[in-house]
């Protein structure tokens, strides 16, 4: 009975999935195929001596040149301590004490702590047991998992000077995007300032030498990287992001936007936010051609939902259905424009008759246009009351949410909440992995809750 009891404790953990980098994966999905059902309980709590001390302060609440009001911070990438998890560790770094953390994922207990020479704003990425960090001091470590030992470090920008900024002593190339790891290379961008030369560059993973580097002078990275099969996607903070190529780090074209910190891949779709007043812009990542605009500060796209957070609501949508319905929208639209210039062109009573035609061609695609947007502000599967939502992880059919002092969970089906629990602070971060839920908030405290 014991040994039966023993192969089925070890199947379900078996299950586990690892969370590697911010985000769970290069595309940022904040999904996982890990179930991690609730009720949970907080398992244990690591609370640093410093909370975060974040680069840039919130915005002005009211824009009063561009007569905006409600102004949505978009650069919050360092607001809390975001955590990579794998192989039974929680590793984050820390813009405070300039230092690199790791923990037992099962007792909080500290393991190893890594001091570098700045600000660490962004999490790490965790590869084949090695945890790759970017710095303020414009160095990029990888350092062992095991122990926190150095395995390489490389000086991103071309030399070691320094200056002034945002309070702190750092390099003029610092690195913020954090380091992203996919099929043995690391990329990562270093600089914020484009007069200066921001360095673009991609590190072999087991290495440290560079593949390639190039010197570009049109973004200011901030914010995690994002990675298709070719291409890079570069938050810029307050401007729209932009895309460059894997192969050398050439510039592909910049986003439609007024930028954020926030950014996701899903289904050859870009996403990013929040703009200046809650906002969330979807664009084909090849082409860069703008789909639509959503009201939102935080989003989560998977193939058949899509998850908004608004400041006062969640709010899902039926994935499949919207998108076929903006796809037939667009067309609409295309069409009308088409025809409309067209018909600016017919002069002369021997037009009429093909004038009349495309009279009333843009009268029926005007009411099937109007039939299509109502179905499509019909996808709404369910929406629920949420103050101040700051982040999102999907577990399954379960939906975890962070907000200012708590975290819950909903079912996707139909959105009943499930469960929910205090945090110490407004939780900026989530993580599930290894049957557990991580929540990061802005006092730096990291939750861990589970069965």
């Amino acid at each position: 009975m014991l040994a039966v009891l023993g192969v089925a404790l070890w199947a379900c953990l078996a299950r586990g999935e690892d969370w590697p980098t911010f985000g769970h994966d290069c595309r940022r999905s904040s999904a996982t195929s890990e179930r991690l059902g609730p009720p949970l309980a907080e398992l244990w709590r690591h609370k640093p001596a410093h909370r975060p001390q974040p680069a840039w302060p919130a915005p002005a609440r009211i824009d009063y040149w561009h007569k905006l009001r409600g102004l949505s911070p978009k650069v919050t990438y360092d607001r809390a301590y975001h955590v990579a998890v794998a192989g039974g560790a929680v590793a984050f770094g820390s813009s405070a004490d300039d230092s690199v953390t790791c923990l037992d994922a099962a007792t909080g207990k500290v393991r190893w702590t890594f001091i570098t020479g700045g600000p660490v704003r962004l999490a790490p990425c965790v590869w084949q047991g090695r945890a790759y960090v970017g710095s303020d001091d414009g160095w990029v470590y990888c350092l062992a998992m095991a122990d926190g030992a150095v395995a390489w470090k490389h000086r991103v920008g071309p030399s070691d000077r320094q200056v002034i900024g945002n309070g702190r002593m750092i390099s003029a190339w610092p690195v913020r995007t954090g380091v992203l790891v996919d099929g043995g290379t690391a990329y990562c961008c270093a600089g914020l300032f484009p007069n200066e030369g921001v360095v673009v560059c991609a590190l072999d993973a087991g290495a440290g030498s560079a593949k390639w580097k190039k010197t570009v002078d049109s973004l200011s990275p901030q914010g995690y990287l994002l990675a298709s099969a070719s291409r890079l996607y570069v938050p810029t903070g307050r401007t729209a992001p932009a895309a460059l190529s894997r192969a050398d780090g050439k510039g592909m074209g910049t986003f439609r936007g007024s930028g954020g910190a926030h950014a996701l891949l899903s289904g050859g779709v870009l996403l990013t936010g929040p703009g200046k007043t809650g906002q969330v812009e979807a664009s084909r990542a090849e082409t860069r051609e703008h789909l639509v605009t959503f009201a939102g500060e935080r989003m989560l796209v998977t193939e058949r939902l899509i998850v908004l957070q608004t400041p006062v609501e969640i709010r899902t949508l039926d994935a499949a259905r919207y998108f076929k319905l903006l796809a037939q929208a667009r067309a609409l639209a295309a069409r009308q424009k088409a025809a409309q210039a067209k018909l600016k062109k017919l002069k002369g009573p021997q037009h009429a008759e093909q004038a009349r035609t495309l009279k009333a061609q843009l009268a029926a695609d005007g009411v099937t246009l109007a039939q299509v947007k109502k179905a499509m502000a019909a996808c709404v599967l369910w929406r629920r009351p949420c103050s101040s939502a700051s982040a999102l992880a999907l577990s399954g059919d379960v939906l975890y949410t962070g907000a200012d002092g708590e975290v819950a969970a909903y079912a996707t089906d139909d959105g009943r909440p499930l469960w929910k629990a205090p945090t110490s602070g407004r939780a900026y971060g989530l993580a599930v992995a290894d049957g557990r839920l991580f929540v990061s908030t802005d006092d730096g405290t990291i939750h861990c809750f589970g069965r």
